[in-house]
Parts: C-alpha cells; sequence; structure tokens
C-alpha cells in the first residue's frame, strides 16, 4: 500500500498528475472507472482509407460481401473468433469490422452496427438506437 501510495504521489507531481490523481481517488472510492478513446474518421462507404500503419500493418474494413470473400481466411477466422457473432452475420445486418493486421495476425479489431445490435453477453439481447447512430462493440486488442 505505501509503495502505492508513493507512486500516486509521483504521478500527482508530475504534469496533468492532479487530473490523474481525482481518476484514481474517483476509481478507488466510487468504483467508477473512466475512459479516454482516439478515433479517427473512415470512409462512411468503408472504403480504403489513407491511415499511416508502420510498415507491415494493413487496416482491414470489412463491410461488404466482396470485402469479406477478398479477406485472407485465417485472418476472417480470427475476427469471428474475436467478435461476437460471425463477420458475415454483422454484413448482413448492414454493420462493419475494422481491424488492424500484420500479416495473417489480427493484431487489433473493431465492431461496429449501425440502427440495432445484436448483443450475447451478459445475455443475448437486440439493441435499437437513432438513425445516425453507431454501436461500437467487441473490441479486441492483441
Amino acid at each position: 500500500m505505501i509503495s502505492e501510495l508513493s507512486q500516486r504521489w509521483q504521478v500527482a507531481r508530475a504534469e496533468g498528475g492532479l487530473t490523474a490523481s481525482a481518476y484514481w481517488l474517483m476509481s478507488r472510492v466510487l468504483r467508477i472507472y473512466t475512459y479516454k478513446f482516439y478515433a479517427i474518421k473512415l470512409d462512411a462507404r468503408c472504403a480504403a482509407a489513407t491511415v499511416s500503419l508502420p510498415d507491415g500493418y494493413a487496416l482491414i474494413c470489412i463491410g461488404s460481401s466482396s470485402a469479406m470473400a477478398a479477406c485472407d481466411e485465417r485472418v476472417l477466422a480470427t475476427l469471428d473468433r474475436h467478435n461476437g457473432t460471425a463477420v458475415a452475420d454483422v454484413i448482413a445486418r448492414g454493420g462493419r469490422v475494422y481491424a488492424i493486421a500484420r500479416g495473417a495476425e489480427v493484431v487489433t479489431q473493431q465492431r461496429v452496427e449501425f440502427k440495432a445490435a445484436k448483443v450475447g453477453s451478459p445475455y443475448p439481447m437486440e439493441l435499437r438506437f437513432g438513425e445516425r447512430d453507431a454501436f461500437f462493440s467487441y473490441l479486441h486488442t492483441q
């Protein structure tokens, strides 16, 4: 405990430390966790976007049957395993699966569904929301 408090004191003294300490204290006392996300805008049609990635990495956007057919079978199998449902089912409902892969290895992926989403955890349910809204789920990172 003393080690943890010592680390927190060092964080509090650094730039942005008071904010970080407030979030830490809030999580400990109230059991509320806050996350920040970084996002980039991708083409609405799920076309190949110009995204700067390190050599050997590729952005994969599966938003149609043809994009799914062009995807490496090993990558597709991994996407299915970490997606909560088959990629084909997501595409059939008008959703998309975005991923970053290194060769046949999926580094990260995200499922996006529009207007409605089916979720199987913690129990099966269907969510419906606005015409221009999207539901992000099944974020998987290596």
